[in-house]
């Protein structure tokens, strides 16, 4: 008798935490299928819908999509023009390697600044080609190591032109002359724009066998290059500002490879695992 006395004892004890579990258990339950249903619904509405993907700016602006896979290196180009001016702006004397290479760093930063417009011009475009561009990262690390007062890893000359080169070229087919009334083309004359954008404009319409810093003149080379990437782009559309298109956010058909499993035990799994977040 005393058996059955403590068994009823201890039922009396466990059962109410027990049936307050099972409720807990059973409102947690329900809590997690009403917001599965929720994000299910929220899915087939997205899915039904050809929202627009758009990006804004700090200032609420809308940026286009195309414009973010430029942005890197434009960040890169400010970083260098900032590095240009604080070592050919500053205290040349306090490092024998920067005094050295004083005069080249100078001559970079003024190229640099005459050609700013041109190089952010052609990376607002949307098939803005990044290899046109391709001695920004050697230059930024080459003055880094200048700034740092670090062992130079590279030929600090050879460098900083094939950095002035590419500025160049881009500053005479998509920059803007100081000395021509509005938008940079010379009907074409792409020469003009490599010796505005090496030498200054006021040496534009003159004879140069030489520019400083380099062994050989690279006036009629880059003249070539941009004359050729001047009939590249004057044969395509420019569409960068035009309004994107719509499309969907969410993907309107299966990938291929891709099966869906519609029903069967795995389905049914699947399924149960999604709407109560077992984990594996």
């Amino acid at each position: 008798m005393s058996v059955f006395v403590n068994f009823v004892l201890v039922a009396a004890v466990v059962a109410p935490t027990f049936v307050l579990f099972s409720l807990h258990l059973l409102s947690r339950l329900r809590d997690a299928d009403a917001k599965w249903q929720k994000n299910k619904q929220y899915r087939n509405k997205r899915k039904a819908s050809n929202n627009l993907r758009m990006y804004f700016d700090p200032k609420g602006g809308v940026i286009k999509e195309h414009a973010l896979n430029n942005a890197f290196q434009l960040d890169a180009v400010e970083q260098v023009m900032s590095l240009l001016r604080s070592l050919a702006d500053g205290h040349s004397f306090g490092d024998s390697t920067l005094y050295k290479y004083h005069i080249n760093l100078k001559s970079a930063k003024e190229i640099a600044e005459r050609c700013k417009q041109g190089v952010c011009s052609f990376l607002n475009r949307k098939d803005a080609d990044l290899q046109l561009l391709s001695s920004v990262a050697s230059t930024q690390v080459l003055l880094m190591e200048f700034m740092e007062r670090r062992t130079l890893t590279s030929e600090p000359v050879q460098v900083l032109n094939s950095f002035k080169e590419q500025v160049a070229v881009l500053h005479a087919v998509f920059g803007r002359s100081q000395v021509a009334t509005g938008s940079w083309t010379y009907a074409g004359d792409a020469e003009k724009g490599v010796v505005e954008a090496l030498l200054g404009a006021d040496q534009v319409g003159k004879k140069h066998s030489s520019v400083p810093d380099f062994l050989k003149n690279p006036i009629p080379e880059l003249t070539k290059k941009a004359t050729k990437l001047l009939k590249q782009f004057a044969t395509k559309v420019d569409t960068s500002d035009a309004p994107p298109k719509p499309r969907h956010l969410e993907p309107t058909g299966i990938a291929d490879g891709v099966r869906i499993r519609e029903g069967g035990f795995l389905s049914w799994a699947v399924e149960l695992r999604d709407r109560y977040s077992i984990g594996s």
